[in-house]
């Protein structure tokens, strides 16, 4: 294999992707924090749409910074970017927690399933109607 470098101008690709995915996660915070001050919409679906659309920019950036594959070439970018971009070992954008969780959901879904339920549901609810309704069952929904 030869010696790989990255180069300037494929270092702008990577760097025109982190740009459009911050610009996504902002525009996704600034709507959040619109929804999550409005009472009508603090515990609606809409936010949680935001909410999910912010935490898939945030995680989009943290691939290119914390890649999980070990490839010469995912490595070489990883540290040229952190580099570049002055990012600190312990930045919050480097965490997997968020991303995990949101593109994992669906195994948490299937660990409650297969656990046999119990009473605890974790669920995006239409409103905070909805969840008034089911919680007066006695139902704990997180």
């Amino acid at each position: 294999m030869k010696n790989l470098e990255i180069n300037d101008f494929e270092l702008t690709w990577y760097m025109q992707e982190i740009c459009m995915h911050c610009s996504g996660a902002c525009m996704g915070y600034i709507s959040l924090i619109d929804l999550l001050n409005d009472p009508k919409t603090i515990q609606s679906r809409i936010t949680w749409f935001q909410l999910t659309s912010f935490l898939s920019h945030a995680a989009m950036i943290s691939k290119y910074l914390s890649p999980i594959s070990k490839g010469h070439v995912a490595i070489m970018r990883k540290d040229l970017l952190r580099k570049t971009l002055e990012i600190p070992e312990n930045s919050e954008v480097l965490s997997r927690d968020a991303r995990d969780n949101i593109e994992h959901f669906d195994e948490r879904i299937d660990n409650w399933v297969g656990s046999g339920h119990g009473k605890i549901l974790e669920i995006v609810l239409l409103d905070r109607d909805t969840f008034m309704h089911l919680r007066g069952n006695e139902n704990k929904i997180k």
